[in-house]
């Protein structure tokens, strides 16, 4: 099976690419002129064309669904959906803090920003992602004996609290590796869609202060 595996919600976009057994990774990073996803599309098919293939030999494609930059998970979600009704192939919703959570292997926190207050939240033992008040969250890390994964954006919050964390954006963690990896978990589990069922999970908090959400 050829998997194709791609993430454009985060800080960088992130590609995977699993030809059988062989498995190529691609990073782009923003530059002055462009963001990062803006390439995603002609990096695929560039890689794509390196390991002699094309878009037609894909079989299965995967995407993180977000929370993230807006921007990026509109890209992610709508080529993915294109790719997969085109080919009439499945699709692997995956989330960013499912990624983020496989930087390390020890128990961890992993916490974004959902803004007005709020943060998305993983724990590593659970399969929910929580959205819960910065109150809270700081309150169940203290109360926690693991690590924390987060970005610069909350990562201020916790220097302030004394709370050591993992930025994210700084890890030389392989994202396209990990892509792959936790789509053929979910492969295995059966957990795929169909290209019109792919939706976006955007930041934008609930009218309730907690709210649980599936992460396939």
């Amino acid at each position: 099976m050829n998997i194709l595996a791609f993430d454009t919600s985060l800080h960088k976009t992130c590609i995977g690419l699993k030809i059988n057994d062989d498995i190529t990774t691609k990073t782009i990073l923003s530059d002055e002129k462009n963001y990062h996803s803006a390439y995603l599309l002609d990096t695929i098919v560039k890689l794509l064309k390196e390991n002699n293939l094309t878009l037609k030999d894909i079989n299965l494609v995967a995407t993180n669904i977000g929370p993230g930059s807006f921007t990026g998970i509109r890209v992610g979600v709508s080529i993915a959906k294109t790719i997969a009704q085109t080919l009439d192939i499945s699709c692997v919703p995956i989330n960013s803090a499912e990624i983020l959570s496989r930087i390390i292997s020890e128990p961890s926190i992993c916490a974004l920003d959902a803004r007005k207050n709020m943060a998305y939240v993983k724990q590593s033992n659970d399969n929910t992602v929580s959205m819960i008040e910065l109150s809270g969250l700081l309150s169940l890390i203290k109360s926690k004996n693991c690590k924390v994964i987060s970005d610069s954006s909350l990562g201020g919050i916790f220097i302030k609290e004394g709370i050591e964390y993992i930025n994210f954006e700084t890890s030389e963690a392989d994202f396209g590796r990990i892509l792959l990896e936790i789509t053929e978990e979910k492969i295995n589990r059966h957990k795929l869609v169909n290209w019109w069922d792919l939706k976006p999970l955007y930041l934008q908090p609930p009218p309730i202060h907690q709210k649980k959400m599936s992460i396939y």
